[in-house]
């Protein structure tokens, strides 16, 4: 690590990995990576074209872009975010479940609420503008498809980021990136060796909570995922294609509506 991780996401980053080494023992290769801990991605493809195409510096992270080639990793807050009392994902979605219970969504107060810093995506800042016009209320006028938009959201978020598919997702990426490793990592001169039973009794009472809280019990009864093949190239153009279309199509109905 050649610079200071931000707050605790080092120590939950590594903690998650720890964590996947203990659902699928023995499954992963010996890897050599590099993580970048910062907001915004620092790969980017403009330096990478002609002659340098093949040599893209293999840098994990916890975010991506269209214009970046970082590797998507998960966050650490899945393991919990102890600075900002944000809990480990598995206690925090059982929250947001009980949550959506409490109070029926037509007699919801009809504001967004979002909690985070604009400045660090472009996306963010176009997510602010979820009223697109003053002159009209979406909301009543569209209240069915808002309705059903949120129900999507809230099962997405409850079927399919579940910390087993998480744990999935991690052991993929990772295994096929050490296919990918042309020589066989070795432990460098100097370093010092983590394990699940000293990191989880460091740190203060709040980050142990959140370690202890996050903790997988022990080997996976199943193995990961099967990864489905990838698309051929016809297929994914396609679907490349198909999402700039609706993606313009909205901002011809934002344009239209702010003129």
């Amino acid at each position: 690590m050649l610079k200071l991780a931000f707050q605790t996401r080092d120590v939950f980053s590594i903690w998650g990995i720890l964590q996947l080494l203990r659902l699928y023992p023995g499954k992963l290769p010996d890897l050599d990576i590099m993580f970048e801990y910062g907001d915004m991605p620092v790969i980017q493809k403009r330096d990478y074209g002609g002659s340098y195409a093949n040599n893209v510096t293999p840098m994990f992270h916890y975010c991506g872009s269209d214009s970046t080639l970082d590797i998507v990793f998960p966050d650490w807050s899945f393991w919990g975010w102890p600075e900002l009392q944000i809990k480990p994902w598995e206690a925090l979605i059982k929250d947001l479940e009980e949550g959506n219970q409490r109070v029926k969504w037509i007699d919801r107060i009809p504001y967004a609420y979002w909690k985070g810093n604009p400045r660090v995506s472009l996306v963010r800042k176009e997510l602010l503008k979820c009223n697109l016009t003053d002159q009209q209320d979406w909301g009543a006028v569209v209240y069915g498809l808002v309705q059903e938009i949120g129900k999507a959201g809230s099962k997405f978020i409850q079927e399919e980021l579940k910390m087993k598919s998480v744990y999935d997702y991690m052991f993929h990426l990772l295994y096929e990136y050490g296919k990918l490793l042309k020589y066989k990592p070795t432990v460098p001169e100097g370093s010092v060796e983590v394990c699940l039973e000293t990191m989880a009794c460091s740190g203060p009472e709040l980050e142990k909570t959140f370690k202890m809280n996050s903790m997988v019990s022990g080997p996976a009864d199943t193995n990961p995922c099967t990864m489905p093949p990838p698309h051929d190239p016809t297929a994914l153009q396609s679907f490349l294609e198909r999402k700039a279309n609706l993606t313009k199509q909205v901002e011809r109905w934002e344009a239209s509506e702010n003129t």
